[in-house]
């Protein structure tokens, strides 16, 4: 017995498609990666996943993926990330228990704080995205009650 017709499995990445359906899809692809990875995990998973399939890819797969895709992946995902914590900063002006991994300006901008001080502005947002990785790690190394030589620093320490 043989079937008349066999299901074929679409590939959203072949060319063959409209530039519509593999932009939707590599929008996709990007918001899940980040949202399965974790979104406070860290920056660098969604550019890492993405590093370690196309690393894969070379040996799997029999034609290339597009390199437009990957930067839509790529950029979908920061874009998620960068949102739920834009969305995190707008949400928590209150004092908290993690003020102490954060920097001094963020610090004085915070509501019920010691260091409350209403003529400061806020920090920018780009720059508490970027505060957030060195306050995670900061944390992660006062968690493991690791000494400060063999913490992490930032390559440009900006306090």
């Amino acid at each position: 017995m043989q079937a008349d017709h066999i299901a074929v499995r679409r590939d959203p990445f072949d060319t063959r498609f409209s530039i519509m359906e593999r932009v939707a899809y590599a929008i996709v692809v990007g918001v899940t990666c980040v949202n399965c990875v974790s979104i406070k995990f860290t920056g660098l998973a969604t550019p890492g996943l993405i590093g370690l399939e196309s690393l894969l890819a070379m040996f799997f797969l029999k034609r290339s993926i597009p390199l437009f895709d990957l930067l839509v992946v790529l950029l979908t995902g920061f874009l998620t990330f960068a949102t739920y914590y834009w969305i995190h900063f707008s949400l928590l002006p209150f004092s908290g228990d993690g003020d102490g991994f954060m920097p001094w300006e963020f610090q004085q901008s915070l509501l019920n704080s010691t260091n409350y001080d209403p003529t400061v502005e806020p920090p920018s947002f780009p720059y508490m995205l970027y505060e957030v990785r060195t306050a995670l790690g900061a944390r992660a190394c006062a968690r493991a009650r690791a000494p400060v030589s063999r913490c992490a620093l930032p390559p440009v320490h900006t306090r």
